[in-house]
């Protein structure tokens, strides 16, 4: 892949622009495993011999068979490669195209295991980026459930934190937390809706469909407020 095609993330993880997100190797509604396993892994193995450098899923995507099927395909992980995974949703059973039986938990406790069962699945003792899939937990404020990532940083669990689902409010708060407590370490962002924020703060955005590239080519162009 191309210099000029690749990013940096947080200060230290180079990829390309373009990732693959490997949600949708999973079952119907996103519940199960994926049908056509060898397919499946076929796919993830063509992918990274094409040069994709970045590969994203979720404990949440199966639950959890994502990222085993992650791990049989591709570990042990080429050097280059970066897996982001995500934690904080709780699914209550596999319930229509998009399912109602979807709730956000950000207790410390919680998301400490939830990284640590990640690791394990996806075969590995430091997660390259991992992500707080949602930040709209009510069991515990947005800045407690940044800080749990900030810890799992400064425990060696997870290489780079990020958030998942942000907005203006969301992006400034994340940035100004992890700022103080991992001393400015950088932030990525997942589907970020255009408005301020990150941009502004040293963080980065990963548009996660189509619909979020003109908003982020606006909002790293200054043309968003």
């Amino acid at each position: 892949m191309a210099r000029s095609a690749m990013i940096t993330l947080g200060g230290d993880l180079r990829v390309g622009r373009i990732g693959y997100g490997a949600m949708r190797l999973t079952g119907p509604n996103l519940w199960g495993e994926y049908a056509d396993r060898d397919g499946g892994i076929a796919l993830l193995r063509q992918a990274v011999e094409a040069g994709v450098t970045l590969i994203d899923t979720a404990d949440v995507y199966g639950p959890h068979t994502n990222e085993l099927l992650i791990r049989e395909a591709l570990l042990p992980y080429p050097e280059h490669l970066v897996i982001a995974t995500k934690g904080g949703f709780v699914r209550g059973g596999p319930v229509g195209p998009r399912p109602t039986l979807i709730d956000a938990i950000g207790n410390a406790t919680y998301l400490r295991q939830c990284a640590y069962l990640s690791a394990r699945r996806l075969g590995v003792e430091r997660i390259d980026l991992y992500y707080l899939h949602s930040g709209r937990a009510k069991d515990a404020s947005f800045e407690d459930q940044v800080g749990t990532l900030a810890e799992l940083r400064q425990l060696g669990l997870i290489r780079q934190g990020g958030g998942a689902r942000g907005g203006p409010r969301s992006g400034r708060c994340l940035c100004a937390v992890a700022a103080g407590i991992t001393h400015g370490a950088g932030l990525t962002f997942r589907h970020w809706r255009a408005g301020g924020g990150p941009s502004r703060a040293g963080a980065h955005c990963v548009p996660a469909r189509r619909d979020h590239l003109a908003d982020h080519a606006r909002l790293a162009t200054g043309t968003i407020a």
